[in-house]
């Protein structure tokens, strides 16, 4: 190679004289001969880089070397000789103290003469200054190939290493170093290298996988198995190293699952719970990061992580408690997880952590602590902790990721009235009005959220309308995302409960942007109900084509539930409407109640998208079937004569995973009919079923279970058929009218089974009897619990009627924050108020819920007490076992015609 090009450092000057220096180190230029002792200048070789390098590994001085032109360019720690030269020459200084990571380009002895060792002034070595990215890319080549140079030392290979890990921390060089293809002879020396350079080549991988693409180029490289096989046998130095690769490579979930399927997760356990200090972190902070990954979660609380992890957030250093607090924010996202990490002691030092840790810490310890109280049981006990005051605070002076998360947690602890009470005590709700105002966006829906949670309680409501809360909610239904409009709808349905807030959101220009909002298809029908109670808003409403909206949904809405709302808040509209046809009435007209019976033309338009759309669509598809299949019998014998069945079963085997749990979804809606049950074991659906329970995963396998046991049980001599349907209905018309009866709620356990839709039934023939009566629908999804809470809120507001439906385990204490258990405690609270119906549907009588030592949430149990406390030998149940659907309907109308609304509001 007649020239070398060796790029340049930044602050090294430019200079025709026989040094090229900074203030550290000299650059010279020696001609081979003199090396190699050599006869002359003619018979001396060309340079290269193995005789370059092995002269410069025999000289203690040099740092590195290239090749020129019949010569070798050096860099050595020559102080002494650079200091005579310079004041000799009076060559120029860099500035600076720099470490030489750069190369002198076009290095040429022209006239090679050497004197002592050091060449003379008829050589030249000239420094043209290049371009800065030009000359990195050189930098980075040379690395890459002393790396890849099956005759270079193990230390020339570290020293490579290291150098792209220190030219690694700038983002250019990261994508650089894989455009040069540095990545696989960074995985062999991991693999293959002596244990000094093996710690370098995972550091360097470690800053390299902090980009994403390389995340994936490092996997498909093999990296993962040798990182892993280090940070299980390295030393101290090369674990850490190792850990941190592997939590940056965990970002990319395909990642996350190919670290635990190398077995990544138990060293790294091992390392938090017996490494040194700052191993402890790494290993916590790449734990943090596999967490991502839902599979994971349940594998590192297999593996014991929870409790160390704990200790680490109690004890350890600060950026290990940082670290620490990270692993249990993601892995808190798992009930069974939240349930360990309470019980391990971990929630009084993420308190103490939001406390007094620094800004990271506590940002992460909110976010985990707000994870936690998605649990009871959690609420209650970071409340007892101490936790609210702290997170009001950080809601008041943290950074904006602070003050999301501790609205997120404040939100979450609002679900428990008592902490309500207590965040507004503690001077909560101001500064959450101040994050729906001024916060950015998610920031905005997650105090929405908390406000909504909060305004459950009578004085809340008023609190929050004194802190000025109304008008920045209002603003977040015309113009927030569209999540957060559904929150600030939420909350503004539920402060209209009070009638100076119904003025006060009217006056504020509410009315429009929730009418808006009810017409997009959302579920804020609910709010214009409770703001109708006014009678100038009622007018207004209608003015902005309220009723209109609310007719549509009630008609068409895509989801059971939000038809089921609008036809609630119809029910504070005039029944007689001026029209164009002169008058419509709006609690006989059909197009106000849910539209229970899909439409033939509705129907194949989806069973074509079933048979030709992609993958999303066909999952769209299997979802909409799965939402008609569970409203009607009517809609199950219509989807099983279109070819439904069919048609889901090839989709159990040919899907997507969300395709696959729509349609094992969809599946179990349509086997609570005989007819469409007989079409799905045709079309092979056990067959298609099985494998899926045996080997599927997660929400699909649990789907598939319920449609497999559904078909697999015997037919019941009582199942109703699709043609029974109209004796049901001439039957249901014996039962009187339930106008004027008080407010009833189904209570029971939700799990799609043969009661659940004989239940429905029974709600659907006393709905159709125009009795005022609520159950949360099916699919209502994230819409759950808040339904709930707003059925309780009416029950003990209007003193009405709870129904239990008395399966064997009703009142077992879960996970779910809106459980039977939870509405059996409600009844208990509020007896005065709430009047209990227990329909014995079960054998056992009272319910015997599961508890006890072995039990997860009930270890004394607390369920048993509370159901002999509700079903007291002297409160009467309606015997449901042998009764039909109308014959259970008419039990439950006798009952409630005793209990109705007197004309001045009394009992």
């Amino acid at each position: 190679m007649p020239w070398s090009t060796i790029s340049l450092p930044p602050g090294l000057t430019s200079t025709s004289a026989s040094h090229c220096t900074t203030s550290s180190c000299v650059f010279r230029c020696r001609p081979l001969q003199w090396l190699t002792a050599s006869s002359g200048p003619s018979s001396s070789p060309e340079a290269n880089e193995a005789s370059c390098a092995k002269s410069c590994e025999e000289n203690l001085d040099c740092l590195t070397s290239f090749p020129g032109y019949h010569g070798c360019f050096e860099a050595c720690n020559d102080h002494s000789h650079h200091e005579a030269t310079a004041a000799a020459s009076g060559i120029a200084l860099a500035a600076g103290n720099r470490t030489l990571r750069g190369q002198l380009a076009g290095c040429r002895l022209l006239t090679p003469n050497v004197s002592n060792g050091i060449e003379s002034s008829g050589a030249s070595c000239t420094a043209p200054t290049l371009g800065a990215p030009q000359v990195m890319d050189d930098e980075i080549q040379n690395h890459v190939r002393s790396l890849r140079n099956p005759e270079a030392s193990d230390r020339e290979k570290k020293e490579a290493a290291n150098s792209l890990a220190n030219l690694a921390v700038k983002d250019q060089n990261r994508a650089a170093i894989a455009a040069a293809a540095g990545i696989p002879p960074l995985v062999a020396l991991v693999t293959r290298g002596s244990d000094s350079a093996k710690e370098e080549a995972a550091r360097a991988l470690g800053i390299l996988a902090t980009n994403d693409q390389n995340r994936a180029a490092i996997a498909a490289a093999g990296g993962i198995p040798p990182l892993v096989a280090l940070v299980t046998s390295g030393s101290d130095s090369a674990k850490k190293n190792a850990a941190l690769a592997l939590g940056n490579l965990a970002r990319n979930d395909q990642n996350g699952a190919a670290i635990a399927a190398a077995v990544g997760i138990p060293p790294l356990v091992a390392m938090v719970t017996s490494g040194s200090d700052s191993a402890k972190e790494y290993a916590a902070g790449a734990l943090g990061s596999l967490a991502w990954n839902g599979q994971n979660k349940a594998a590192i609380a297999a593996a014991g992580d929870i409790p160390p992890l704990v200790a680490l957030v109690t004890s350890g250093s600060d950026s290990a408690k940082e670290d620490a607090a990270y692993a249990l924010k993601n892995l808190a996202t798992n009930d069974q997880n939240r349930a360990a990490i309470a019980a391990a002691g971990g929630i009084p030092p993420l308190v103490a952590l939001v406390t007094s840790g620094s800004d990271s810490a506590k940002e992460f310890a909110a976010r985990a602590l707000g994870n936690l109280a998605r649990n009871d049981q959690n609420r209650a006990a970071i409340a007892a902790a101490g936790g609210i005051p702290p997170l009001v605070t950080l809601i008041t002076s943290g950074s904006d990721s602070a003050k999301e998360y501790a609205a997120g947690a404040l939100g979450s602890l609002a679900r428990n009235d008592q902490n309500g009470a207590a965040i507004a005590a503690a001077g909560g709700i101001p500064p959450l009005v101040a994050l729906v105002t001024s916060g950015r966006d998610s920031a905005k829906e997650d105090a929405a959220k908390a406000l909504k949670n909060l305004a459950t309680n009578d004085q809340n409501r008023a609190a929050i309308a004194a802190a000025g809360g109304i008008p920045p909610l209002v603003a977040l239904v015309t113009s927030g995302s569209d999540s957060a409009k559904e929150e600030a709808a939420r909350a503004l349905g539920i402060l209209a409960v009070n009638d100076h807030n119904r003025a006060a959101i009217a006056a504020a220009g509410g009315l429009p942007p929730l009418v808006a909002l009810v017409t997009s298809g959302s579920d804020a029908a609910h709010g214009l109900g409770n703001l109708a109670t006014n009678d100038q808003n009622k007018a207004a409403i209608m003015a902005a084509g309220g009723v209109q909206a609310l007719q549509e949904i009630a008609k068409d809405g895509k989801m059971l539930v939000h038809r089921q709302v609008a036809q609630e808040a119809l029910k504070h509209f005039p029944r007689e409407s001026d029209s164009a046809e002169g008058g419509t009435k709006l609690g006989s007209d059909p197009a106000t109640k849910p539209s229970t019976i899909v439409s033939a033309e509705k129907l194949r338009g989806e069973m074509r998208t079933l048979e030709a759309g992609n993958e999303e669509l066909k999952a769209k598809a299997a979802e909409q079937l799965g939402t008609w299949a569970a409203v009607s019998d009517e809609n199950r014998v219509a989807i099983s004569r279109g070819g439904g069945p069919e048609a889901l079963v090839a989709l159990l085997v040919t899907g997507s995973d969300d395709a696959k749990w729509h349609a094992a979804r969809a599946l179990r809606n349509l086997a609570n009919n005989c007819e469409a049950k007989d079409v799905i074991l045709k079309a092979g659906g056990i067959a298609t079923l099985e494998p899926v329970v045996r080997h599927g995963k997660g929400k699909v396998k649990e789907a598939a279970d319920e449609a497999l046991r559904l078909l697999s049980q015997k037919q019941e001599a009582k199942s109703i058929q699709a043609t029974g349907q109209g004796k049901i209905a001439e039957a249901g018309d014996t039962i009187p009218t339930g106008e004027g009866t008080r407010v009833a709620v189904f209570s029971a356990r939700f799990d799609g089974g043969p009661i659940e839709q004989k239940i429905r039934k029974v709600f659907q023939i006393l709905c159709d009897r125009k009795y005022d009566i609520l159950m949360v629908a099916a699919d209502a999804g994230e819409s759950f619990g808040d339904l709930t809470t707003e059925y309780l809120g009416r029950l003990h507001k209007e003193h009405g009627t709870m129904i239990a439906v008395c399966t064997k385990h009703y009142g077992e204490m879960t996970a779910s924050a809106y459980s039977s258990h939870k509405e059996l405690k409600f009844a208990l609270d509020y007896e005065k108020f709430v009047k209990v119906l227990p329909l014995r549907v079960d054998d056992t009588y009272p319910p015997e819920p599961p508890g006890g030592p072995g039990h997860v949430y009930d270890k004394g149990y607390l369920a048993r007490g509370y159901i002999l406390s509700v079903f007291k030998p002297s409160v009467v149940f309606l015997e449901c076992r042998e009764n039909s659907e109308i014959e259970i309907a008419a039990q439950i109308a006798n009952v409630l015609q005793k209990h109705k609304v007197a004309k001045d509001g009394s009992s």
